[in-house]
């Protein structure tokens, strides 16, 4: 895989490109990297050009300034991108703010995705009931009190501590992603024993966007003519709710397809890669088409 870099607004953000084909760009959840998309990466760039990035604050990209960590400039990020390679018509995969990024930039250039895989999509709706969305509200009312989180920002998580935060986005199907060879889990892990990986969290305004541009999604109006949306929830998700996603999904999104992944958790594409990838890959050759330019080639079966 090529590592490779690009400025956006004066900090340097870090992705990956494969393959050759119709292009895709993988957009992983806060808290995680490019990482979580190793199988999917790889698998997709047989018949397709695939990008996954570091999202800013995360993985081997830059830090940013406490206002820099919303959703807007999350969507400018990826524009940057689209717009440095020249990709005219682009699919879009993403989970979590992945996944609320990923809806954004469509909902802002429409005639530009073919295609959106929104997996556990965040908005302020799917993580109200978890207690994620208890601390959002928190310090939304209290702002003082996140302000004084802000001390954490610097800190290295020890080992254990780094391991039970991404355990917990693991559903019963994780056991196999903390065991199987060759799994991402342990370099995921290994980041938050990084000196000041909770800056991103504790010392930004992403509480406040989550009442504002976060909220504004489970509002969205989408055109008969919006690109065509799949979804993948993990039933067993302990940072979002899959009950809340699955009335996004009646209300807002109206999915072409929706997926439910009843052993996962937050990261089904970890915890159930060979599935995710085939629910991937079908989908965008359902909705657009060959996905190695001038070919008619199917995806390798399982």
């Amino acid at each position: 895989m090529a590592v490779q870099r690009f400025e956006h607004n004066g900090r340097t953000i870090v992705y990956e490109r494969l393959g050759a084909g119709a292009p895709v760009v993988l957009l992983h959840n806060l808290g995680t990297s490019r990482l979580v998309w190793t199988h999917q990466m790889r698998a997709l760039a047989r018949h397709r050009e695939v990008f996954a990035l570091d999202l800013l604050g995360y993985g081997d990209s830059d830090r940013g300034a406490r206002d820099e960590y919303t959703l807007a400039n999350y969507t400018d990020l990826l524009a940057r991108l689209i717009d440095e390679q020249g990709l005219e018509r682009v699919a879009l995969v993403g989970n979590c703010v992945g996944a609320a990024t990923a809806l954004s930039y469509a909902i802002r250039r429409p005639a530009t995705v073919t295609a959106l895989v929104l997996a556990n999509p965040a908005t302020y709706a799917t993580v109200g009931p978890r207690p994620l969305g208890a601390a959002i509200r928190l310090a939304n009312a209290l702002p003082w009190v996140a302000r004084r989180l802000a001390v954490l920002r610097t800190l290295s998580l020890p080992a254990p501590i780094a391991a039970a935060i991404l355990d917990q986005q693991l559903g019963p199907g994780g056991s196999r992603a903390r065991l199987s060879a060759g799994s991402p889990a342990a370099e995921l892990r290994a980041l938050w024993t990084r000196p000041g990986a909770l800056q991103p969290l504790v010392d930004s305004d992403i509480a406040a966007d989550f009442r504002k541009s976060f909220a504004a999604l489970d509002r969205a109006l989408l055109d008969p003519d919006f690109p065509p949306i799949c979804t993948i929830w993990g039933a067993r998700n302990r940072v979002l709710s899959s009950a809340a996603g699955h009335r996004l999904d009646a209300t807002v999104l109206r999915p072409r397809r929706a997926e439910t992944f009843t052993a996962s958790g937050h990261l089904p594409m970890l915890e159930e890669p060979d599935r995710f990838t085939d629910v991937v890959e079908r989908f965008l050759l359902e909705v657009g088409g060959p996905a190695a330019r001038g070919s008619e080639s199917e995806p390798a079966q399982r």
